[in-house]
């Protein structure tokens, strides 16, 4: 039977690992959400190359509703079901308090936020038809543990985790709803914090260093924890927010 996956922030990062490894856990059908046009286009050449079908749906999360209602329509023709939405799409604005603008407060909490819950609400008509359907959040150990300087992403993956929860509580036990919890991944965000190359890898033993682990985590660790918590394997877990995370959050 065809499963159908639903993955935002698809064009890069986790959600481009997501969609690349899809076909190895069973979804022959793929719907990648992102901003890159030319990021999806990559994504869609990795998943067609294993047999699976692409399609990809480039918008802004932080346009809000109207990002929404495009993703929920697109499905239309591609797949009656969805059997898995992995919420995430993810924007950081690294500034102290003094420097956060409204906008860059509505963007984060649009993104970060309001765009999972409202995609969860719209793919809900499609989950209904799949037989074991499950949502997957991607939240962040600064939901536990913050640093400064990230504080309106720290506030939104806080309420990430509550989302999850009540989620579970709401939609059970029809959909399951979980979160994964990474410390740093090697993804192009992470990058970005960073003006060059060598500045990261001079920054990267002490980064290593908080990680138990002694390294920071890779984008397939992350992609194989979102499909062990939409596989059968983990059916009778639900509102479960799960570290993966190399060990720092008990550091």
């Amino acid at each position: 039977m065809e499963k159908t996956l639903v993955v935002t922030g698809a064009s890069s990062g986790i959600g481009k690992r997501i969609c690349e490894l899809s076909g190895q856990y069973g979804f022959s059908k793929v719907v990648g959400v992102g901003r890159s046009a030319e990021g999806l286009a990559k994504t869609k050449s990795k998943v067609e190359d294993q047999g699976g079908e692409f399609l990809g749906v480039q918008v802004d999360l932080a346009n809000g509703k109207n990002s929404i209602e495009l993703i929920a329509k697109s499905l239309e023709g591609f797949s009656n079901k969805v059997d898995l939405v992995v919420n995430n799409a993810g924007v950081l604005h690294e500034k102290p308090i003094e420097e956060v603008s409204w906008d860059n407060w509505k963007e984060s909490m649009t993104v970060n936020l309001a765009g999972p819950y409202f995609l969860t609400q719209a793919m809900l008509p499609f989950m209904r038809n799949a037989k074991n359907p499950v949502v997957v959040n991607i939240s962040s150990t600064l939901a536990k543990k913050p640093i400064p300087n990230t504080s309106v992403y720290n506030i939104a993956k806080a309420g990430i985790n509550m989302m999850t929860q009540t989620l579970a509580l709401e939609l059970a036990p029809k959909v399951r709803v979980n979160a994964v919890m990474p410390a740093v991944v090697n993804t192009p965000m992470y990058q970005k914090r960073f003006a060059t190359t060598e500045e990261m890898k001079a920054a990267m033993p002490d980064i290593e260093s908080i990680h138990p682990m002694g390294r920071i985590g890779s984008v397939d660790d992350i992609a194989k924890a979102v499909f062990f918590l939409s596989s059968n394997d983990a059916g009778w877990i639900t509102g479960t927010v799960l570290p993966v995370d190399g060990g720092m959050l008990v550091t």
